[in-house]
């Protein structure tokens, strides 16, 4: 899990509780306190969020009421976030490709490599591994999707098995 990541988490539940507890984000992640305090360490010196620890109920991590309205700056991606924007950039691609000297996804495709990059993939060849073929609309697995997504990214060989639906069939793939 990025960094980044719980510091959303973080953020986007004061905004929305009004507080969150140091446990709370621990047992969301898997982290360890530490980790917990480095991300609010960062917040308040890096970012200047204007955090800080409420003793009286509900205990927890809240923005000071005194200091204007705080926001996150910028645009963050998550790794799904990274993964669903690839997809979609390249299915964009393939209905309509980009005009020459116009790609609109050009400033995110940036931070798509940069992300791949940090991540320890090689973001050069990753569109070219990833084709669409056009299927009937059936309901998917986000489980499954991820798990194949995370396979091509660690360039690991999937084995499949497929129903065929019309001759009853289950082969290997």
């Amino acid at each position: 899990m990025h960094d980044y990541e719980r510091i959303h988490y973080i953020h986007n539940t004061i905004k929305r509780a009004g507080v969150v507890k140091k446990n709370e984000i621990m047992e969301h992640f898997g982290v360890s306190r530490s980790a917990v305090q480095r991300d609010i360490a960062f917040m308040r010196h890096r970012l200047r969020a204007p955090i800080e620890f409420r003793k009286t109920q509900p205990q927890g991590y809240i923005y000071n009421a005194h200091e204007k309205e705080f926001e996150l700056a910028g645009v963050w991606l998550t790794a799904p976030a990274c993964h669903a924007l690839v997809v979609m950039k390249n299915l964009l691609d393939s209905i309509v490709p980009p005009t020459a000297g116009y790609d609109p996804f050009h400033a995110i495709s940036a931070e798509i490599a940069n992300y791949l990059h940090e991540a320890d993939y090689d973001p050069s060849n990753f569109l070219d591994k990833i084709t669409f073929m056009p299927c009937e609309n059936r309901p998917q697995n986000p489980t499954s999707f991820h798990n194949v997504l995370k396979a091509l990214l660690d360039e690991h060989r999937l084995s499949l098995t497929y129903h065929s639906r019309s001759k009853n069939q289950i082969t290997a793939r």
